[in-house]
């Protein structure tokens, strides 16, 4: 995703570490805020802070010190999402992107139809499980209950995973059902 660089100086991503090194780029001042420099599948993560999100703290950061805060695909792993809310609308200066899978895509509709269980995570592997199902609607709620002075400027639906090249183009038809990911862009 480009921003104008004149816009946007200065971004903090919560969970991104897995995608840093792209979204380092864009950005003049750039903070990755994530588990730490391996996750559980020894995946190598690039992040400047490790900490669990789950029991996140303060972070060593004024108040409005970002223009951007992203948090792109960790909301559904955590069991306790308040500590990431909380230090996401606090940092946030102008503008947050907020991106999550979509509980209602195709894929996981035919999943349910061959026994995948969208309901409980996986045992004993809680930060690759999801914990927190978004749709669209949920996505809406979150947006409204957690920042709401900020207003929905942008949303993005992307289709990935087993089918994506076909169904792409059917996104535009009924996004809800085609999108495995919904993404949202809120400014103040």
């Amino acid at each position: 995703m480009k921003l104008n660089k004149d816009k946007w100086q200065s971004a903090i991503s919560f969970g991104g570490g897995l995608k840093s090194k792209e979204e380092r780029k864009e950005y003049d001042k750039y903070v990755c805020v994530d588990l730490g420099k391996k996750d559980s599948a020894k995946n190598i993560i690039n992040a400047d802070i490790g900490v669990d999100l789950n029991h996140m703290g303060r972070l060593p950061f004024k108040d409005k010190s970002f223009d951007v805060v992203i948090i792109r695909n960790i909301a559904e792993h955590l069991l306790n999402i308040f500590p990431l809310v909380t230090e996401a609308h606090r940092l946030a200066r102008k503008k947050v992107i907020i991106a999550v899978p979509n509980a209602l895509s195709y894929d996981n509709r035919i999943g349910i139809l061959f026994g995948k269980n969208l309901c409980y995570p996986r045992p004993f592997d809680e930060m690759t499980s999801h914990h927190i199902y978004f749709d669209e609607k949920a996505l809406n709620s979150f947006c409204k209950r957690f920042f709401s002075e900020f207003r929905i400027i942008k949303k993005t639906y992307y289709c990935k995973g087993r089918f994506a090249t076909i169904l792409k183009n059917f996104i535009s038809l009924r996004p809800t059902l085609f999108a495995t990911e919904i993404e949202y862009e809120i400014e103040k």
